[in-house]
């Protein structure tokens, strides 16, 4: 898990900062380390943002993590991060974590969800399509994207992912503008 922690900045001030003096830009650390560790040498309430994608508990062979943790481990190893996460969360801080299953395992993200609102509020959810197939032009399709094959009788192709967006109160304002 990654965590970025840094002051809060407007497009404009940065603006402003980078032409007046390139060495005022923005300062933040960017740390890869036991999240749980990290985040518990950080003050309370001192991170604007969390974006993280932790292990979805698939039983991939990562070199450092236990991935194939029954259900209930997973969930409690999840509740431990998150209660840190929330611990170094400003009030106006938003926490977008990415989540992925598997077709023989659909459930993981919509139960760590549930987990998770022991402690924040989901705000938004965003489906991630991964592939798609379009029509470029009558009878001319394309597909882009991400594809996983998938060899079973029993499941179809699983081209998704959620991006969970947790606030603490869930009354984040958001900007709905696109960035010149």
């Amino acid at each position: 898990m990654k965590l970025i922690r840094g002051r809060q900045t407007t497009r404009e001030q940065l603006s402003r900062r980078q032409t007046r003096d390139t060495d005022s830009a923005p300062e933040f650390m960017l740390k890869t380390q036991d999240c749980v560790l990290g985040m518990r040498a950080l003050a309370a309430e001192s991170v604007d943002i969390v974006v993280t994608s932790p292990p979805y508990n698939l039983g991939i062979n990562y070199t450092n993590y236990n991935d194939s943790r029954n259900r209930d481990e997973y969930l409690l190893w999840s509740l431990e991060w998150a209660t840190e996460v929330r611990r170094v969360m400003r009030k106006d801080a938003s926490f977008f974590l990415n989540l992925g299953a598997a077709p023989s395992n659909p459930l993981v993200p919509h139960e760590l969800i549930v987990e998770l609102k022991k402690l924040f509020v989901l705000q938004n959810t965003f489906h991630w399509i991964k592939s798609i197939t379009i029509q470029k032009s009558p009878g001319e399709h394309t597909s882009v994207g991400h594809f996983k094959p998938l060899h079973s009788k029993r499941f179809v192709n699983d081209c998704h992912e959620y991006v969970f967006h947790l606030t603490k109160e869930g009354i984040i304002g958001l900007s709905h503008t696109k960035p010149s």
